[in-house]
């Protein structure tokens, strides 16, 4: 990634996340010319970003290699069944539960995904989500969620899930930013971070997903107790487009 695509990456992350901040709304979102922090919100706010990434991924387990080959079977499924049922072209990423698929339910499950993105209808830029709520029960038991995008990028399925479902990860990516507060300009008298889980997937046979993403029923997550000298602390999930403000 050149230094100007990063750059570009954060403002995108800052703004997709700035709509669920209401003071910030009518604040203009810039890059930072010094640095840290990465991006300035106004006059005082600084918001220094920074990407949670994966060390490791499950690949090395056998059990997770075989529900991987299960889940991309799956995909692979659903998206044939779309096509023959006349879909548009969409984006389509299913985040799969950590349950082994049967081979008998796999052909249904498949057949459910198919139906509930083409129930979807979704105009070209438009992006949609599918709950497990919405799919017959027999088939949400192995799904967290789905994500259907209004343009052509294929089906591709991804883990959703923080690294142990917990926090520490995210907390370690703060800690390694209060290192820098003493670096930081004058004029941000508001100091603030933002942790954000990109949410890149890999289509099936690609390589070791290195994104974390979140759990796509908020409610599961425990709750954070952070003491940092950071103002707030906020965790963008950049594929569900989930907040959450950590302190």
């Amino acid at each position: 990634m050149t230094r100007q695509s990063q750059k570009d990456e954060e403002l995108r992350h800052a703004r997709q996340w700035a709509v669920h901040v209401p003071e910030l709304s009518a604040l203009p979102i810039v890059a930072s010319h010094a640095e840290p922090p990465d991006v300035r919100v106004g006059d005082r706010i600084g918001i220094e970003i920074t990407r949670y990434l994966r060390n490791g991924s499950p690949r090395d387990e056998p059990a997770a290699v075989a529900l991987e080959i299960m889940q991309n079977q799956v995909t692979r499924l659903a998206e044939a069944q779309y096509q023959s049922l006349g879909g548009p072209p969409v984006g389509v990423s299913v985040f799969f539960a950590t349950a082994p698929i049967p081979r008998s339910e796999r052909r249904g499950l498949a057949t459910s995904l198919a139906e509930a993105v083409r129930a979807l209808r979704l105009e070209p830029g438009v992006q949609g989500r599918i709950e497990p709520s919405q799919l017959p029960a027999r088939a949400a038991r192995f799904v967290r969620g789905v994500s259907v995008h209004g343009r052509g990028a294929g089906w591709d399925c991804g883990s959703g899930f923080l690294v142990d479902d917990s926090w520490d990860g995210v907390i370690a990516r703060v800690r390694d930013k209060e290192g820098d507060l003493g670096d930081w300009p004058a004029w941000a008298t508001e100091r603030w971070c933002l942790v954000v889980a990109p949410g890149e997937v890999h289509a099936p046979g690609g390589p070791a997903l290195v994104s974390a993403g979140i759990l796509p029923q908020p409610d599961h997550l425990p709750d954070v107790d952070l003491e940092t000298p950071f103002d707030r602390v906020y965790f963008l999930d950049a594929l569900t487009d989930y907040v959450r403000r950590l302190a």
